[in-house]
């Protein structure tokens, strides 16, 4: 009896972990989670990626650390939420702030643009990113120094 209640147990607890984990790879962050090495919650990110979006072009080039870190935590938002709905939408947008710097080569841009390439290609999104690499700027003769 007591050998059967313990697999019970065990099963039960199994079933728990699985719909946790599978409940995570489905649904969208929660507000209150942090992400990357500066723990910033979704409503930062967003913001830090407006406040770039605002600079001047010129600017962007004295912003390019913080702009990696933006991108490591989405690279972490998206670890730990994989399917959220938002991140097609704030890659995309990291793409093109990357792209106003000079950047589309960088590491960091190319990890962004990898995820949305991966994970997302059917979004309208990773067309606009993709439409965005292949021509910056929306100029199909400028090329990406």
């Amino acid at each position: 009896m007591g050998r059967s209640f313990s697999f019970l147990i065990a099963l039960a607890l199994m079933a728990v972990l699985a719909v946790t984990n599978s409940h995570a790879a489905t649904t969208g962050a929660p507000a209150d989670e942090y992400f990357g090495p500066f723990k910033e919650s979704i409503l930062g990110i967003r913001n830090h990626i407006n406040d770039l979006e605002r600079k001047a072009d010129g600017e962007l080039a004295g912003a390019i650390r913080g702009m990696d870190n933006i991108e490591i935590a989405l690279e972490d938002w998206h670890k730990h939420y994989p399917r959220d709905s938002w991140l097609p939408g704030f890659l995309d947008r990291m793409v093109h702030v990357y792209g106003r710097a000079h950047k589309l080569r960088s590491a960091h841009c190319q990890k962004a643009y990898a995820m949305l390439e991966r994970d997302f290609a059917n979004t309208p999104q990773a067309r606009d990113a993709a439409a965005f690499v292949s021509h910056p700027g929306g100029d199909p003769a400028h090329t990406t120094p």
